[in-house]
């Protein structure tokens, strides 16, 4: 008795037969091998996060966590000039969440840009809510390109231009129109938990008193 099949099936095997079963692993292999290259990429970005506008009230690290990039820098040498490059600048990432890792050697940094909402407060207080943080840099690029002294802060360096807090801490002068780009460098022999968040500065003092 002949056998019969469908024409599906019929296909299917004509297919296979004619060599389409090496088509069908060279699609495969280019499938795979683009997901390797988006994975390898490390979820680089396009450009920084867009601008967080602030208004009147406290935001929390989970608010903040959205409109954060983060770079990891393994050597631990490159500078501000070096992170705002071409190069360095994509291979930021943005996690989407509260930026926490295990030991590591590494110096990371964290962008996070600001703009000051038409009724907001000119002053704020940027606080990372971890102790135990080896040395924190502030770098803060005004909306012109200017560039404010560097301020630091952490339990193995003396405080310049910071809060003296249990935890790093700096108080922001949002005054020029436009954005404000920060720019954290975090370097910590502990675990690196990174919770930053943002509070109205007089609002902050009140509650201290």
């Amino acid at each position: 008795m002949p056998v019969t099949c469908s024409w599906s099936v019929c296909w299917s095997v004509s297919w296979l037969r004619s060599g389409g079963w090496l088509l069908t692993g060279l699609l495969l292999s280019w499938v795979l091998a683009g997901g390797a290259r988006a994975a390898d990429a490390g979820g680089s970005l396009a450009g920084p996060a867009a601008a967080l506008v602030v208004g009147n009230r406290p935001l929390s690290a989970t608010d903040l966590a959205a409109h954060i990039d983060r770079l990891r820098d393994p050597g631990a040498q490159l500078t501000l000039d070096a992170v705002r490059g071409a190069e360095p600048a994509r291979r930021f990432d943005r996690p989407g969440r509260v930026v926490a890792e295990g030991f590591s050697d590494a110096a990371h940094w964290l962008r996070l840009r600001l703009q000051r909402g038409a009724e907001a407060p000119e002053r704020w207080l940027l606080r990372l809510d971890r102790a135990y943080l080896d040395e924190v840099q502030l770098h803060q690029v005004l909306p012109d390109g200017g560039v404010l002294p560097l301020r630091v802060a952490g339990d193995s360096v003396a405080p310049v231009g910071a809060m003296v807090l249990r935890v790093p801490a700096f108080e922001l002068d949002l005054s020029r129109p436009g954005v404000h780009e920060l720019y954290l460098r975090v370097r910590s022999g502990s675990t690196l938990v990174l919770p930053l968040t943002l509070f109205v500065s007089m609002a902050w003092k009140a509650v201290r008193l």
